[in-house]
């Protein structure tokens, strides 16, 4: 994998990490290295391999400090040589001093435990043993204070060097501990030169604007730009086999919206849903979509952020941008239901119908005019014609009295039968004698 093939081995190859590249090389060159690092960035950045490039440079027989750095590289103090046992160990992963932990799959107070007890056993081969730490924001509340009392009093010849995506979900008192070092996320530019780089060493011939599309599409992170371009050249340089967007579905759905289409709305949802693509996923890629049309709206981005997204002039100027807010206000609680939806559409759908109350309004305004009609014609049935005897000429009376006038001739009749049988003497055909 080009990832893991073209892996920085020296701090002068971080790109767009000089910040980082002057902090760490000058401890190491004024030997002032701090035993724990907090390393903390969004993914594919660098992390992980600045850690181990670290622990490389604690560890090596012949290090190179650089008294005056030269112009190419400013701030570059310190170099490990690359070449050493120590130095060969780290980049096959083999060295026994190099302890890395999955705290995703390590996450238990019994790990941490285990790793306490260790901790102060003297290293095997070098002078120093280093602890790697990734995701440590997975760790327990239990392996979490464990860890927190060995950072308290390391031995001093061990070091840590936390990593993580989530820094807010690690104990502030075992951030308190740490050289806390912010990796940014790298430019459009950076990923370009490292795919540049890449391509020349292999000897590929690939169009400027390629590079473009595929630093744009892997959304600032240089793992998933490498993973791309070896992707896009495997299958024979086709960018189709790449762009699985859904900027599409996102503008033709934000479309109907904007028309107040409940019903094709719905019904595009259900078509999606059909088409095997996960609702939850695509949700989270419309929340997203909705936010940069909402900054593109009030002029913080170009429409050249939007890359490869789906994005046309016509929408932007039909939207306001507090429809926009409004829109994406409703959206952005809709993942929370995924969770415990027992049909997986149900939270999109519910918000649909949230967000686009005027379609009830006019739906059942369109029933009562439908009904009105119908009431005029059921009382024009209430009527009937008779014929007037006097004058033989039709006239209409109301059906209700007429059905008055029968029930009270009715109730006469009853009351004559009733006479006749309390009384039997008033009829005439009584057989008594």
């Amino acid at each position: 994998m080009f990832y893991s093939e073209y892996r920085p081995q020296k701090f002068s190859e971080l790109i767009g990490a000089d910040h980082i590249v002057s902090i760490l090389t000058a401890s190491l060159a004024k030997e002032k290295v701090a035993h724990a690092y907090f390393f903390t960035g969004g993914r594919g950045i660098g992390k992980t391999t600045t850690a181990r490039l670290l622990a490389m440079a604690l560890m090596c027989e012949k290090p190179q400090k650089i008294e005056k750095p030269s112009e190419k590289y400013p701030n570059l103090y310190f170099e490990p040589c690359g070449k050493c046992k120590s130095c060969l160990a780290v980049k096959k992963g083999n060295h026994l001093d190099l302890i890395e932990i999955d705290a995703a799959s390590n996450r238990g107070i019994d790990d941490i435990r285990v790793l306490r007890d260790n901790v102060h056993l003297s290293p095997t081969t070098s002078k120093r043993k280093v602890y790697i730490i990734d995701e440590v924001h997975m760790l327990t509340t239990e392996a979490s204070n464990a860890l927190l009392k060995t950072l308290e009093e390391p031995p001093s010849h061990a070091y840590f060097i936390l990593c993580t995506t989530n820094p807010e979900k690690v104990l502030d008192t075992i951030k308190s501990r740490c050289i806390q070092i912010q990796f940014k996320i790298p430019a459009t530019t950076n990923i370009v030169n490292k795919l540049k780089f890449i391509a020349v060493d292999k000897g590929l011939d690939i169009a400027d604007d390629v590079y473009e599309q595929i630093a744009k599409m892997a959304k600032g992170a240089f793992r998933e730009a490498e993973t791309y371009f070896e992707q896009y050249v495997n299958s024979g340089n086709s960018l189709e086999t790449l762009i699985t967007d859904n900027s599409e579905s996102f503008l033709k759905f934000y479309e109907l919206i904007l028309d107040k289409d409940l019903g094709g709305s719905l019904k595009y949802i259900q078509e999606l849903y059909e088409s095997g693509i996960n609702i939850e996923n695509w949700t989270l890629g419309f929340v997203d979509y909705l936010r940069k049309l909402l900054l593109l709206k009030v002029g913080v981005i170009n429409i050249d952020s939007f890359g490869y997204m789906a994005v046309t002039k016509e929408i932007i100027t039909s939207s306001s941008a507090a429809e926009i807010k409004d829109t994406l206000k409703v959206f952005m609680d809709v993942p929370k239901g995924f969770r415990d939806a027992i049909i997986p559409t149900l939270p999109l759908e519910i918000a649909l119908v949230e967000l686009l109350p005027e379609n009830e309004q006019k739906r059942s305004e369109k029933e009562m005019t439908l009904e009105i009609p119908k009431k005029k014609s059921e009382e024009k049935s209430h009527t009937v014609v008779v014929e007037n005897i006097v004058d033989k000429k039709p006239a209409k009376v109301d059906k209700s009295k007429a059905i008055m006038e029968e029930v009270k001739e009715k109730q006469v009749e009853k009351q004559s039968v009733a006479k006749e049988i309390t009384n039997p003497m008033v009829s005439k055909d009584f057989p008594y004698k």
